[in-house]
């Protein structure tokens, strides 16, 4: 028997693609229903479902990484309507989305920077190893009057 949940979730939940994510695995699950920001800086999701599919629903909002971090989630249920055909999100002002957007996105691609110039600094460490590795095993060999095979 399908029921009705009304979830309300707080924390950085707002402009770090949270309601995307929770739309794609609702869609996944078969789980109806809408999901839209408030003006407080929570979302609120109001879904249909089995009532144990929406309690896994709400076990994979919990477990999500960062950026997403939440920091309280309230759920009350009721009686299912049959109002929903699908899972949608509600879109507010579009100047406001599009903005939360493009700051998102600039967050990522300051993420994925950092991570690069980590990376980088890491191959560079151990391209240094390896050098001075070799530079020993050259001298080691020549001492020893062997013939390293590359």
């Amino acid at each position: 028997m399908s029921v009705r949940a009304t979830i309300r979730v707080h924390g950085e939940v707002q402009g770090v693609v949270f309601r995307s994510t929770v739309k794609g695995i609702a869609n996944k699950m078969g789980i109806r229903g809408t999901i839209e920001n408030c003006d407080d800086g929570s979302v609120l999701l109001v879904c249909e479902a089995q009532k144990q599919d929406i309690e896994l629903l709400i076990v994979k909002i919990k477990n999500m990484d960062a950026p997403i971090h939440i920091t309280g989630m309230r759920v009350e249920y009721s009686a299912a309507t049959g109002e929903y055909k699908t899972f949608d999100m509600i879109l507010g002002d579009t100047q406001k989305e599009l903005l939360s957007a493009v700051i998102t996105g600039t967050v990522f691609l300051n993420d994925i920077s950092k991570d690069i110039k980590s990376i980088k600094a890491q191959n560079d460490t151990i391209i240094g190893q390896n050098e001075t590795l070799i530079e020993y095993a050259e001298d080691n060999s020549k001492k020893n009057k062997t013939v390293l095979v590359p």
